[in-house]
């Protein structure tokens, strides 16, 4: 990964490995030792059958920002703008940003639809939840290891992840950053 800051850089993951205690925590469970045995042999089915659904990948796109404002951030040479205070208070002395969309693809939606159908609903759930904390991971790994590893090599610190539907930042703005990043070449829309 290279800080390209003239299009998005494409990522690719060789796997996506199921963070098992996340899961868990989602599903309500403090410890491993909580869940109930039923429970538990559905979870493992489920995860069995995750693990063959995942096409994970990822798109991050670098971006020079622009002198700051109290209530938002522009970037050089891009019409995107983040309009967030709490955005602009955490990138207030960053002079680069990076944007960026991870999926663990469309397999995994699918088989939680088909168990929807199927009346399967508490393996649908679990296969959702699996599903969730899989994609976080796959953001952690990028932001965390990728990026930090970049940023480092930049000369560069890495800031919390700080996404849209988080504090004052519209949800809506997935829809720029959709096509900031071009998330439709990893198969988002």
């Amino acid at each position: 990964m290279t800080a390209d800051f003239s299009q998005p850089e494409i990522v690719h993951f060789d796997s996506a490995p199921i963070p098992v205690n996340h899961v868990l925590r989602r599903l309500g469970y403090r410890r491993p030792e909580d869940v109930d045995p039923g429970i538990g042999a559905l979870l493992d089915e489920e995860m069995r059958r995750a693990e063959g659904l995942f096409s994970p990948g990822g798109v991050c796109r670098f971006l020079k920002t622009a002198p700051h404002a109290p209530d938002g951030v522009a970037f050089e040479n891009s019409d995107f703008t983040i309009k967030s205070r709490q955005v602009a208070r955490l990138l207030s002395a960053a002079d680069v940003a990076v944007v960026f969309m991870v999926t663990i693809g469309p397999g995994l939606e699918a088989a939680m639809d088909g168990l929807l159908k199927a009346g399967q609903t508490t393996n649908a759930f679990i296969l959702d939840a699996i599903g969730s904390e899989t994609a976080d991971a796959l953001a952690d790994e990028l932001h965390w290891n990728r990026l930090k590893a970049e940023a480092h090599r930049l000369g560069y610190s890495v800031t919390p992840r700080f996404s849209p539907g988080y504090g004052d930042w519209s949800l809506e703005a997935q829809a720029e950053i959709m096509l900031l990043c071009g998330g439709g070449r990893i198969g988002l829309s």
